[in-house]
């Protein structure tokens, strides 16, 4: 994937769109600037990056794969700036969904992350993640399924995804037939 945009001295931000659909999901987008004369590599995390849904300016890397059309990215250095939690941009798509969802996270460090599903009653139906990871964008999928591969009945479950560190995020599934 390449892409570029003019940055005049002064400049702060980079506005891009990104569609890296034949790069590996995860992968880190990476920075080059050009002085005119040479081009320089831009540190990991050596970049801020604003993002228009959720309206927060963070320093971060952005990972192929992220649902996100586009991002804002300052390489100013006195800019103002968040640190985002050990886990971020959580979503479930499609939710209600017939045959499979997507489970997508954002890990910010390194980690173990347990991903399961519970039913309404709160038994565990499925392990869909027990893995140590590095940091990046992961997608996991779930086809409405248990742990002997059966199909559950249509209703109402729950993912829960917990971090090494003892961050967890739970919120409702529907599955419909």
């Amino acid at each position: 994937m390449h892409g570029a945009t003019v940055r005049l001295p002064g400049d702060t931000s980079y506005g891009g769109r990104w569609l890296p659909r034949r790069i590996t999901g995860g992968a880190t987008i990476e920075f080059e600037t050009w002085n005119g004369y040479k081009s320089t590599s831009v540190a990991r995390n050596g970049y801020v990056v604003y993002d228009p849904s959720t309206q927060k300016k963070e320093k971060r890397n952005i990972y192929v794969g992220e649902k996100q059309d586009f991002y804002m990215v300052s390489f100013k250095t006195d800019e103002v700036f968040g640190i985002p939690g050990e886990i971020s941009q959580i979503s479930c798509n499609p939710n209600p969904f017939r045959n499979e969802m997507a489970l997508t996270m954002r890990l910010n460090n390194d980690q173990h992350i347990v991903a399961e599903i519970y039913n309404i009653q709160g038994t565990k139906i499925k392990t869909l993640l027990n893995s140590d990871l590095p940091e990046g964008y992961y997608e996991v999928a779930w086809k409405g399924d248990n742990e002997a591969g059966n199909k559950v009945k249509e209703g109402v479950y729950f993912y829960q995804i917990r971090t090494g560190n003892g961050t967890e995020v739970t919120d409702k599934i529907i599955l419909i037939k």
